[in-house]
């Protein structure tokens, strides 16, 4: 285990690489042969699992590299100003509100 550590330390960006790409697109291709056998009751949870295939592999190579606090402290920015915030929160908002009423049109 010690092996993997060193080298999840000394290969940070491959290892999330890889990890992403095994992460997302294993899932998604076990998503495209689901559909084609008519199989749907798989896909929601594997488009999810593919869907969130970076941030599962960074919180492995922040964990696995042993930096998993400083990482999960980085993780948001609380001093970011007021506005930035309220954006984050109206913004999403906003545009579901108009695009539903856009769609009812």
């Amino acid at each position: 285990m010690t092996s993997l550590h060193s080298f999840v330390r000394n290969h940070r960006f491959s290892t999330f690489l890889i990890l992403t790409f095994v992460l997302t697109w294993i899932p998604w291709d076990v998503v495209a042969v689901e559909l084609r056998a008519r199989q749907l009751d798989v896909v929601t949870p594997l488009v999810l699992l593919g869907g969130f295939g970076p941030f599962l592999a960074a919180i492995v190579v922040a964990a696995t590299g042993g930096d998993i606090r400083s990482w999960l402290r980085n993780l948001v920015d609380v001093g970011a100003p007021l506005s930035v915030w309220v954006a984050a929160v109206l913004v999403p908002i906003v545009r579901y509100v108009g695009r539903s009423k856009y769609d009812s049109l």
